[in-house]
């Protein structure tokens, strides 16, 4: 029997080639089972591993982080493709640094990671993956950093931070001769209840009494994008993925490139349905498992796949928050938390390779078992 293992990291704890590992391990105790080991992604942390195996090359250029310092940073070359993650160049802040500070970042850093990535002669392709970041400039510094421009009413060039998007009265887009995506991880438009402000905001450091004036002019910002983008423009504000990465996503588009959902871009990298075939379980799995789940992530896109295939899905989590998991259950897939006995998160963290491992080895038991007796 063949298992397909295609899990997602588990954050904070383990990358997805490590919980793949350990679930491979478990599987590969049980005898008659072999497995295919598949680690997957969203577009966030962690893409650039997910598709090389760890094995890309990492280019480093001088960048800078969130709040727009100096740093060493990278990105991944995979053949002709470069992947540049903005947890890499624009990456989330540490809960201390954050607390009101959304006005003062800026996706600069990922701006020029891609700008780097897009003069690589080497390079083809340039994907975005959006996922991961602290930032929430409407991706402004990203947009600048690629070769666009933004003036105040002035005519002086406004600074790529999330505090001038206001300001910018004018926008020059940039011109590219080379494919560029971004793959998005949540399909959030750019503005609204699950836009990057609304939604996200808090999490990147916006205070709720600055949520409103940062709505505002990230409409603004927008506004003038699309007065410079003439027809087309306006309809990037409510695509999926838009407001992924607090706007990066909308400066893609505003670039020239196209959104893609992360998750699915990985599954065909990984070349999921092909390895699918023929299967007689998937393995997927995730930190927490919880209603973000449905709005794009590994375990649900994997889950599909393997449904298509007429193979059912197993779910390994660390924490399991759903009141409902009848949407899961259409698809042939189910949650199995894989804590076994009374322990405190934390020490469920430092444990998640060896309890998804054993997790693994009993859910395969079982289903040998059950087999059997058939």
């Amino acid at each position: 029997m063949r298992a397909v293992i295609a899990p997602d990291a588990f954050k904070g704890s383990a990358d997805a080639e490590r919980v793949a590992a350990a679930m491979m391990r478990g599987v590969r105790r049980v005898g008659g089972w072999e497995a295919v080991v598949l680690p997957m992604a969203d577009g966030g942390e962690g893409t650039a591993d997910a598709l090389s195996g760890g094995q890309g090359e990492r280019v480093w250029v001088r960048s800078v982080d969130a709040f727009g310092r100096a740093q060493d940073a990278w990105y991944a070359r995979l053949g002709t493709t470069a992947i540049v993650e903005a947890a890499v160049g624009s990456g989330y802040l540490a809960p201390a640094q954050r607390a009101g500070t959304g006005l003062d970042t800026t996706s600069l850093g990922t701006g020029m990671l891609a700008a780097a990535a897009l003069a690589d002669r080497a390079v083809e392709r340039v994907v975005i993956a959006l996922g991961g970041t602290g930032a929430v400039d409407g991706g402004l510094g990203l947009l600048t950093a690629v070769g666009g421009r933004a003036y105040d009413a002035r005519g002086r060039e406004v600074a790529a931070y999330a505090h001038e998007l206001g300001r910018v009265a004018k926008v020059v887009l940039p011109q590219s001769g080379k494919r560029l995506e971004g793959w998005y991880d949540v399909g959030s438009p750019l503005f609204g209840a699950t836009g990057s402000v609304r939604m996200f905001g808090p999490q990147k450091g916006v205070a709720a009494d600055a949520a409103d004036g940062l709505e505002a002019a990230m409409e603004h910002w927008a506004q003038r994008v699309a007065e410079a983008a003439t027809s087309h423009g306006p309809a990037w504000f409510s695509q999926p993925g838009a407001g992924a990465a607090g706007g990066m996503g909308f400066a893609v588009l505003a670039a020239g490139g196209r959104l893609v959902p992360g998750a699915e871009a990985v599954a065909e990298w990984q070349g999921l349905d092909g390895r699918l075939t023929g299967a007689d379980l998937c393995l997927t799995g995730e930190g927490k498992l919880d209603r973000q789940t449905e709005q794009g992530k590994v375990v649900l896109c994997v889950a599909r796949h393997a449904h298509r295939a007429g193979i059912p899905t197993a779910i390994l989590v660390g924490s399991l928050d759903l009141e409902d998991e009848g949407w899961l259950h259409a698809l042939d897939a189910y949650p199995f938390c894989i804590v076994d006995r009374p322990m405190d998160r934390e020490q469920s963290m430092a444990k998640t390779e060896a309890l998804v491992e054993r997790a693994a080895e009993r859910l395969t038991r079982v289903i040998s078992r059950v087999r059997r007796a058939r």
